[in-house]
């Protein structure tokens, strides 16, 4: 994305520089617009050629702020994920930070954030630790200090990783992650629907939801054998993912085979989930853990999006029919099984204190 703005080149070539364009804006106080020629149009020539339709185009120039986001965000599809959405959230904050006005630094952020559908807040953060990272006399123990997630627990891909390193061992575990899912559900009728059994939708990655799948239909199927099943299914890409995940018989082994891309964050998990080496029901209550986990974190995402749509007097693309009431009606659904699942996690947490 931010190739397309800011090209590397010869002096002598003409190129966007928005980050530039950004900074100067800022601190000239300027009001600056984008006009698009068409294609191949050399601006002289056209004036010289067209000079009826300048007005108008002049007319048409878009907002600094405006362009580089649209350019950024053309190729996302209406029902992008978080994790796409937050990648061009990444690529861009760099660019509509760039100005040197604490105003137009924020005014730009809320645009993106009501583009992309993710809290202001969550962005300002991103903002401020790319600057940190760029900051000249940044030292290398500063550096490696902040490389844990920022709220000190796994994240969400790491929690995914194990939640499936654990089925492709113990697949038989999902049948309890969904009995507790139910028996949630049995306890609020308005809640119920969004307290469903696992499903694709709880794993962000789509190589994660792709491997969950596969798992599933095997243990629906009662494969005696579940890696076997999978390799006669999977694509060689999902097969890494597995070759790369499983366990092995313990989470120790799985922490050495693991990527140094995770390292950090399944350090993390070998500490919240026992290392493996813990008596099996109290591996099973980890595991459950995750699952909860998952689903709380999949229900706060998808109530972020609605947030904004309701907010903004918008719908869903599903529910492009939807009314205000029905909105609002959804909210309070997820308030509501939000408010279960942190329930059923002080209940574990407690059961394990216990154990």
């Amino acid at each position: 994305v931010r190739a397309s703005l800011v090209e590397a080149g010869s002096h002598d070539r003409i190129v966007f520089d928005a980050g530039n364009m950004m900074r100067s804006a800022g601190q000239l106080e300027l009001d600056v617009r984008v006009l698009e020629l068409p294609a191949g149009k050399d601006p002289d020539e056209f004036i010289r050629a067209s000079a009826a339709e300048w007005p108008g185009l002049v007319e048409k120039a878009r907002p600094l702020v405006d362009y580089v986001i649209d350019i950024g965000t053309r190729n996302l599809p209406p029902d992008s994920t978080i994790q796409e959405r937050e990648r061009v959230a990444r690529q861009l904050l760099p660019l509509l930070t760039a100005t040197e006005n604490n105003l137009h630094q924020r005014q730009n952020v809320q645009r993106l954030a009501i583009r992309l559908r993710i809290p202001e807040p969550e962005l300002l953060q991103w903002a401020g630790a790319y600057r940190r990272d760029q900051a000249p006399h940044r030292s290398a123990t500063h550096q490696a200090a902040a490389a844990p997630h920022a709220n000190g627990r796994p994240s969400g891909p790491a929690r995914e990783r194990y939640c499936l390193a654990t089925l492709l061992k113990q697949s038989h575990w999902l049948f309890e992650a969904n009995r507790l899912l139910r028996e949630l559900a049995a306890t609020d009728d308005a809640a119920a629907p969004l307290l469903a059994p696992l499903q694709n939708q709880d794993f962000g990655r789509e190589d994660h939801r792709f491997l969950f799948g596969l798992i599933e239909t095997a243990s629906f199927d009662g494969a005696p054998d579940i890696l076997s099943t999978i390799e006669k299914e999977a694509p060689d890409e999902i097969m890494d993912l597995v070759e790369e995940i499983y366990p092995e018989g313990h989470l120790e082994a799985f922490r050495h085979r693991v990527s140094a891309l995770h390292a950090t964050e399944l350090a993390s998990i070998m500490q919240d989930h026992g290392r493996g080496n813990d008596p099996r029901h109290r591996s099973q209550e980890e595991f459950l853990k995750t699952i909860v986990s998952l689903r709380l974190e999949r229900l706060k995402r998808e109530r972020t999006e609605r947030y904004f749509f309701v907010n903004l007097g918008g719908h869903l693309p599903d529910e492009a029919g939807s009314e205000p009431e029905e909105d609002q009606a959804q909210m309070r659904m997820y308030t509501r099984a939000q408010r279960i699942l942190e329930q059923a996690l002080r209940d574990l947490n407690h059961r394990r204190q216990n154990l």
